[in-house]
């Protein structure tokens, strides 16, 4: 007689994921989706390493009573398995993004995935990748001066596909326009890195920038949905803040503090709205 019970509850504002064996016949009869959790919310905020912990130990307690089960009861341990890889890949993406060492410190090893992989294999888009992806960066530096608070978002481009990634060590020292070469986890279009390497590409050391003389910039303005800008927030009026030659500008102040040597030219593109707050 061969059975798992899952019992996801809440603990104050940590969930507890229970992982058991019992006596009764496993038959899709039984096999009822015994996964719950006290609400969506609760689950959506306690996606954390916590959470990623008890949904492995679900997973591998699947994986054990696989080992035990006929033909009949297989399929019914995959019905049963396939809701809880598809919250642990949601719960290791978040993971991801909060908590980059942690999300590797708790992803499957490569052989234990491909095994996973193997004998649930309608699971198996769920599981997380190990490898290497390369691509160009895109680096933005979020700052929130009323709110004191600082981010960043780092995205490999290659083709068509965008990548986010968050490396186990930090910012990663790259800057837009830079080829990237990362090596970690990749969960959807999430990457958890522990190794990020980076190289110019040719195309920005060919450029000829240098940091004398006139140089050319354009601002961008952007908004957030639903989040115009204030009205008194005009392309004129940061044209002049940056590029005016009187007054206290962006443009004053380089000429003043290179003695002349370089200054700043442009021109400031109209408010465009960001996709995401």
């Amino acid at each position: 007689m061969i059975g798992v019970r899952l019992n996801c509850s809440t603990e104050g504002s940590r969930p507890q994921y229970l992982c058991g064996s019992h006596t009764h016949p496993l038959t899709p009869s039984i096999l009822s989706p015994v996964l719950t959790c006290a609400s969506g919310q609760a689950f959506a905020q306690s996606q954390n390493a916590d959470t990623v912990r008890g949904l492995n130990n679900c997973v591998l307690q699947f994986h054990s009573q696989l080992q035990k089960a006929n033909a009949a009861e297989a399929a019914a341990i995959r019905l049963q398995a396939s809701p809880v890889f598809a919250q642990r890949n949601a719960a290791l993406e978040a993971l991801i993004r909060q908590n980059p060492p942690a999300a590797l410190g708790l992803a499957f090893s490569a052989d234990l995935r491909a095994d996973l992989a193997d004998k649930f294999p309608a699971s198996a888009a769920s599981l997380e990748q190990h490898g290497q992806w390369r691509g160009t960066s895109h680096h933005v530096i979020l700052d929130d001066p009323d709110r004191r608070t600082s981010k960043y978002e780092v995205r490999l481009r290659n083709g068509q596909e965008t990548i986010d990634l968050y490396s186990a060590n930090g910012e990663p020292y790259c800057v837009s326009g830079n080829i990237v070469t990362a090596k970690g986890i990749r969960v959807n279009n999430m990457l958890g890195a522990d190794n990020v390497t980076y190289t110019a590409a040719a195309s920005v050391a060919g450029a000829g920038c240098t940091t004398s003389g006139a140089q050319n910039t354009v601002v961008v303005l952007a908004q957030f949905p639903g989040v115009a800008l204030p009205s008194n927030v005009t392309p004129s009026g940061v044209s002049n803040i940056f590029f005016g030659t009187t007054g206290r500008t962006v443009n004053t102040y380089w000429q003043e503090a290179s003695q002349n040597r370089a200054s700043a030219t442009g021109t400031v593109v109209r408010p465009v709205t960001l996709d995401r707050v």
